[in-house]
């Protein structure tokens, strides 16, 4: 979603989601399998060109913060923080989402005719879907929002000091994606 994306950058950023759509389940659910291995390999060396040379933005920012706070290894932190700034995102860049929900293949045929607003949804529902079927942890242990205010700034320094993002989140957008995050931690541990 990056402002500073490029045909060369779409296209490694669709080759490594439509991978990890694809092959991510495969190697969690046998870790044998070698083929699903080696194609998160290369998806993960796609999303690196992809991100080095178009940038990174709130997912990053934020995922380092919840790192520095609470020890939470990085990956983790990005999978819990995508879906959300998905969401966040999702107006300014419905037309982006929707391309790269018929580019991953996540849609079929028919659903491929849906409006973009449509095809984005249904590209942030799939996304949720993965992070559920990987078992990857959706809750931060210990968050606290005596944080939030101090994730949310140290996150918007990155971002206006670093990315090239299609928006700029206020403070409160960020500290309301916080709570997000809790309020998903805190249904999951009841």
């Amino acid at each position: 979603m990056s402002v500073n994306a490029s045909s060369e950058t779409d296209y490694y950023a669709a080759s490594a989601t439509r991978s990890v759509f694809q092959y991510l389940p495969v190697a969690y659910k046998d870790g044998e399998n070698l083929k699903a291995r080696e194609e998160m390999g290369i998806a993960a060396h796609y999303g690196g060109i992809s991100f080095n040379k178009a940038g990174l933005g709130y997912v990053h920012a934020i995922a380092h913060q919840l790192g520095a706070f609470y020890s939470i290894p990085h990956g983790r932190a990005n999978a819990i923080v995508l879906p959300h700034i998905l969401d966040a995102n999702r107006d300014v860049c419905e037309q982006r989402l929707a391309t790269l929900a018929k580019k991953t293949g996540v849609v079929d045929n028919v659903q491929a005719k849906a409006d973009d607003g449509q095809l984005a949804d249904y590209l942030i529902a799939q996304v949720r879907a993965l992070i559920e079927e990987t078992n990857i942890d959706r809750s931060v242990a210990g968050i606290n929002e005596d944080d939030f205010v101090k994730i949310a700034k140290a996150a918007a320094i990155e971002v206006r000091d670093t990315y090239s993002v299609p928006r700029y989140f206020t403070q409160a957008e960020i500290v309301k994606i916080l709570h997000d995050i809790k309020d998903i931690s805190d249904s999951l541990n009841q």
